[in-house]
């Protein structure tokens, strides 16, 4: 059964499908996502949330850290 045309192209299907999950996460610095092929979509959209909670996270913490910088006007800068 696994040698089958169908089998192969649905299993292609699938492989293509987590390329690009991982893909669009990648682009947004988020980590990949792990899941088997029958992986409930609701397993997949709160594994989803909490990557996207915890990029939220480290953004606020970056910019809690950086300096606040006041800009000069000309005449200070002279």
């Amino acid at each position: 059964m696994l040698n089958t045309d169908e089998m192969e192209t649905i299993v292609q299907r699938i492989a293509n499908e987590r390329v690009r999950c991982n893909f669009l996460l990648a682009t947004y610095n988020l980590p990949d996502m792990q899941f088997s092929l029958n992986t409930p979509l609701e397993m997949l959209k709160f594994q989803f949330q909490e990557r996207l909670k915890l990029r939220r996270e480290r953004l606020n913490a970056t910019n809690a850290t950086k300096p606040i910088v006041a800009n000069k006007n000309k005449s200070e800068q002279l």
